[in-house]
Formats: C-alpha cells, sequence, structure tokens
C-alpha cells in the first residue's frame, strides 16, 4: 500500500502547521542551551540530573524536528513519515520526561532525586503500553476509537501511579501544578490524536512546545530560584 503523501499547499491551517513545526524546532534548541548551561554551572548534584535529563530530551527532540523541517522544504508532506518518527520520538523521549517530573516530585518531596526502580519500571510500562496502542491505530491494526481507548485506559494507569506515589500527602504546591501540567497536555495528546493530519500535527507541535520546552524552562526557574512556588 502507498504511503498518504500530500502535495505541499498553501492554505492557511498548512501554513499555520509549517510555523508551528519552526517555531518548536527553534524553542528546542533554546530550550537545550538553556538547561545545558545550568547543568554546568549548578552546583547542586539534584539539579545538575534534572537538567542533564531536560538537555537530553531538548537534543532528541531537536533531531527529529529538524528533519519534520527539512521534510517541509519539498514539494511533498509525507504524514506518514512524520507519524513514524513521532512515535519514535516519543519512545525515546517520554521515559527521560517521566524521570524528570519524578526526581522533581522526589526532590521536592525529600530533598534527594532518587526514584525507587520498581515505580519508574511500572511508569515507563504503562506509558510504552499507552503509546503502542495509539501506533497500532495510526497504522491501522486497529481502529483510532480503539487505540485512543486503550491509550487512556493506560494513561489513567500511569498517571494514578504518579499520584499516590509523589503527589497525595505532598506540601509543595509545585509538585501539584507540575502534575495538573503533565496531566493536562499528555490527555490533550489522546484527544488530538483524533484530529484530521494537518490539524493533528499543528496540535502535536504545540503540545511538544509545552511538555518539552516550556516545561523544560519551568523546571530550570523553579530550581534556580528564579521564580518560587
Amino acid at each position: 500500500m502507498e504511503r498518504p503523501v500530500i502535495e505541499k499547499k498553501q492554505s492557511s491551517s498548512f501554513e499555520w502547521m509549517k510555523v508551528s513545526f519552526y517555531f518548536t524546532y527553534v524553542l528546542l534548541l533554546t530550550t537545550g542551551s538553556i538547561t545545558l548551561i545550568e547543568a554546568l554551572s549548578t552546583s547542586s548534584a539534584a539539579v545538575r540530573h534534572i537538567m542533564n535529563l531536560e538537555t537530553c530530551i531538548s537534543i532528541i527532540a531537536g533531531y527529529f524536528y529538524s528533519q519534520f523541517t527539512a521534510m517541509l522544504t519539498t514539494g511533498k508532506v509525507d504524514y506518514a513519515a512524520i507519524n513514524t518518527m513521532r512515535y519514535t520520538d516519543w519512545f525515546i523521549t517520554t521515559p527521560l520526561m517521566l524521570l524528570v517530573i519524578m526526581m522533581s516530585f522526589s526532590y521536592n518531596n525529600t530533598k534527594h532525586a532518587s526514584v525507587h526502580v520498581g515505580t519508574y519500571m511500572a511508569a515507563v510500562l504503562f506509558n510504552f503500553g499507552m503509546l503502542y496502542s495509539g501506533y497500532l491505530g495510526d497504522t491501522k491494526k486497529i481502529t483510532k476509537n480503539t487505540g485512543c481507548a486503550i491509550g487512556f485506559v493506560f494513561f489513567a494507569l500511569l498517571f494514578t501511579l504518579l499520584y499516590f506515589q509523589f503527589i497525595k500527602g505532598s506540601s509543595h504546591s509545585f509538585n501539584f501544578l507540575l502534575f495538573g501540567i503533565y496531566f493536562v497536555v499528555w490527555s490533550m495528546y489522546g484527544i488530538v490524536y483524533l484530529l484530521d493530519d494537518e490539524t493533528k500535527n499543528t496540535m502535536y507541535n504545540i503540545l511538544d512546545l509545552i511538555a518539552k520546552c516550556l516545561v523544560g524552562i519551568g523546571l530550570w526557574l523553579y530550581f534556580t530560584k528564579i521564580i518560587v512556588a
């Protein structure tokens, strides 16, 4: 079966999609630069570990966005190829993102950015289940509605685990704020999943910008005490 390849067009929605790809790419490079500098300069080992991971996330995602933007300069947009690259990106970066927020929760609760291996592995397995069910729907192995429903089951398991392990009983408002941001943003990926390719890619870019760039910059602002929560 031939892959769905769309001729480049100049509709306003297509232009917004292009802008969102380029803007997210540039902000990923910016975020990676900020977190790398902080990782090299901070005296706190815990903050250095978190900033190192955030830098890795930005570098990996930035590589994939460089491929996306390169594709936009050609005469065709291969949405199937973009989808495959997105899932590859997510399978690599989301375990790192989970480790970052779990370390941040733990650091606020105990002043030690350590995470129990069992808790982390359970979170990664739930995350992979969520991603893989979405991938099966996108590749038409199952219907998209089925993939979305199964994905939200794994999503619920993942965030229930995070809540009971790190949030319940916490006295830090920042933990509740970070948990809430991740809950809302990651749930939006599941809703956007059902949209048409053009709209979906624009929204995915915006969500990636929030989850990877703005959260990364927010963690930098918080751990450097530029802002206090």
